[in-house]
This record gives C-alpha cells, sequence and structure tokens, in this order.
C-alpha cells in the first residue's frame, strides 16, 4: 500500500477501438467541412472585393479583403514560405496527436474530436492558400482586432478547447485515469 501510494498514478494505456475509428472519421469529417467553408468564404471574398476593401466601410464588425503574407496578428510577414513549412510540419504533428489521441483520458470524447478538427481544417485552409496564392485571405474585420479568417478562428477556437481538456477536463466517474489496482 505504502508504496502505491508513492507511486505517481499515471493513465492506464488504453488501445485503439471502436470508438476510436468512429472519432478518426469525426475529426476528417469536420475538418472537412472547415476546410470547404473556409475555401468558399475566402473564394467569395476574393471574388468581389478588391484588396483593401471593406463593406461597410466604417463600423466595429467589417469585412475588409486582405493578402496576409506573414502569420497572426502580422508577424512574419513576407515569410510565407517559413510559414508553410512550419504549418505542415504542424499538421504532421495533429495528425500524429490524432492517432494516439486514445491514450489520453478524454480521448474518445466527442469535444477532443471536434477540438482537433477544427485545427486540421484550419490549418488545412491557411496552407493551402499559401502553397496556392503565396498569401492567406483574410477577411473578418472585429475592431480593433487584426483582420483574420474562417481558418484562423477554427484553429483557435480548437486550441482552446484542446487546452481546456488538458488543464482543467472532467474525465468523469468512471474513467481509468489516475485509477491504479493497488
Amino acid at each position: 500500500m505504502l508504496l502505491c501510494a508513492l507511486v505517481v498514478k499515471q493513465p492506464r494505456l488504453r488501445m485503439p477501438g471502436p470508438d476510436s475509428r468512429r472519432g478518426a472519421i469525426r475529426i476528417a469529417g469536420l475538418a472537412f467541412v472547415i476546410l470547404v467553408l473556409d475555401q468558399l468564404t475566402k473564394f467569395l471574398v476574393s471574388s468581389n472585393f478588391q484588396v483593401g476593401q471593406s463593406l461597410p466601410a466604417e463600423g466595429f464588425l467589417r469585412l475588409t479583403y486582405v493578402q496576409n503574407t506573414g502569420a497572426a496578428f502580422g508577424i512574419f510577414d513576407g515569410n510565407t514560405f517559413v510559414l508553410a513549412i512550419v504549418s505542415g510540419i504542424a499538421l504532421v504533428l495533429l495528425g500524429i496527436f490524432s492517432f494516439n489521441l486514445h491514450r489520453l483520458p478524454f480521448g474518445d470524447t466527442i469535444i477532443a474530436h471536434v477540438a482537433l478538427g477544427l485545427m486540421i481544417g484550419g490549418a488545412l485552409g491557411n496552407l493551402i492558400d499559401r502553397l496556392v496564392l503565396g498569401y492567406v485571405v483574410d477577411f473578418i474585420d472585429i475592431g480593433p482586432w487584426p483582420v483574420f479568417n474562417l481558418a484562423d478562428s477554427a484553429v483557435v477556437v480548437g486550441v482552446g478547447i484542446l487546452v481546456y481538456l488538458l488543464l482543467f477536463g472532467d474525465y468523469g466517474e468512471n474513467s481509468s485515469y489516475g485509477k491504479t489496482d493497488c
């Protein structure tokens, strides 16, 4: 008993099962939906607006067509190639994380699948822009914040959900997380 109390409790290793396959389908499905919506909205904006044009011309919430060659908030401006490589690496890491998600205590939850689907779909949307256009189309212009797009929103919301799960996730009474056979 004393030895058991001294050992740091770790989650049991969980093997992928039917829930993991369903999770992969959810992640891929949501990533696809985000990607299609992102590319569609960017196409509509770039086809109907001139660069720098806003609708309405003034106000707190506007559509403003911007060609962003940098990252979020205008940092790394003009580094499209480097950002494309970083985005590709991030997507590979997200893929690896997705395939190992079942090992986490919250791995088979719908909310974890939503988080990864949002992040993957958003990252793919901006990567496609960088590779095809040489810049990312941004158009959502809210007050003092830099102009962004649907892909940016999806990534931020997905990261927020994942951080919440990692820090504060309630893994339920029946979860194997933290239980031992002692």
